[in-house]
């Protein structure tokens, strides 16, 4: 009873000192979750929205995207908003 708590005990150790040095970024291998964030940047399906650096010299990245594809009219609406409202004006008095 007593060499199965302590073969326990080092199986968790052996767990917690693996979990500290991935943690640590001491390992050299990416986690499958890592991979999908940075294949996200780089995709374009996911931005830097801002980094901020506090006093103990933390960074911290914030990440925005989304999940929903443009349909139609969000692509017609962006076009639109890049036109002046002069001549967007103009199209819908043309169509009255």
């Amino acid at each position: 009873m007593r060499k199965e708590l302590d073969c326990k005990k080092k199986k968790s150790n052996e767990i917690k000192q693996d979990n500290n040095s991935n943690n640590n970024g001491n390992s050299n291998t990416l986690s499958p979750a890592s991979m999908l964030v940075i294949l996200a940047v780089l995709s374009g399906s996911l931005t830097v929205d801002s980094i901020s650096i506090d006093k103990d010299k933390t960074v911290q990245v914030l990440l925005a995207g989304s999940l929903r594809r443009k349909t139609e009219l969000d692509k017609m609406l962006d076009a639109i908003g890049e036109m002046p409202f002069e001549t967007v004006l103009k199209a819908m008095m043309s169509k009255i």
